[in-house]
Parts: C-alpha cells; structure tokens; sequence
C-alpha cells in the first residue's frame, strides 16, 4: 500500500509546500481544507508555520493553490514523484525530451500515466526528477 501524501504549489507566493493535512467533503469526496508547512520549502525555523486553506474562505481560499498527489514512485535518487512533476528518462536515445506527469493518481493496478508515453511503471525506475510544471515552466 503506498503513502497518501500531497503537496501544493501556493499561486500568489509562487513556491511548493508539504501538506500536512486534508478534509474531504464526506458526500463528494472533493478536498474541502488544506493545511501546509510553510517552513518546508527549504527554510529553517525554530517555530513550525502553518496555514490552512479553506473552499470558501475570503483569504486562504484554495483556489490559490495547485494541489499534487505523491504517485507512490520514486526516480533513481530517490525523490518522491507528484503529479505534475516533469521527468528525464535516462534513456536519452529513445526518448529525448522531458516528460510531464499528468491527470489524477489512481490507485488501480493500471499505474501512473505520463503524457504522451504511456505509463510510468513502463520505465523501470530509469528516471529522474527535473523540476516541476509550476516551478520550472521552461523546461516544458
């Protein structure tokens, strides 16, 4: 069974942090509070920051951030893959250019999808992670 983690890229501060927890509307399953770490992007503090992100709030609404799923894969240097994130397969020969993590993980036996090519698994673990689609735009 893998990890259910998410992680969420914050639009108006433009940069990536851990989710710590969620709340799903019971009836629709539809992600209703997000709460962040806002000292997990790469910042030290003595005092962990967090923030919670609500549907319908006024300030903190969550339609100012980009939510990502952890797949349960990781590239050959062991970082965890989310959706969204854009890969290098090593094999440079045969697949040249970037790939781009897409669509909602599922949890069938059928895998993670990648643009274009395909499932992930398909790759043996001959990738690695380059960036992401909100964090490096140029690499797409």
């Amino acid at each position: 069974m893998r990890d259910i983690k998410f992680r969420a890229f914050q639009k108006g501060h433009k940069r990536m942090s851990r989710i710590t927890n969620v709340e799903f509307d019971r009836e629709t399953g539809e992600i209703i509070a997000a709460c962040f770490d806002n000292t997990s992007n790469g910042k030290h503090s003595i005092i962990p920051h967090f923030n919670w992100y609500r549907k319908n709030d006024e300030d903190w609404n969550l339609n100012n951030l980009e939510i990502m799923q952890y797949t349960g894969l990781k590239d050959k240097n062991g970082k965890e893959i989310y959706e969204g994130d854009i890969i290098q397969v090593l094999d440079k020969e045969d697949y040249p250019e970037p790939l781009i993590l897409i669509g909602k993980v599922d949890s069938d036996k059928w895998g993670t999808w990648v643009f274009g090519y395909g499932y992930l698994q398909d790759f043996e673990g001959m990738y690695e992670v380059i960036g992401n689609i909100h964090e490096n735009p140029e690499l797409l």
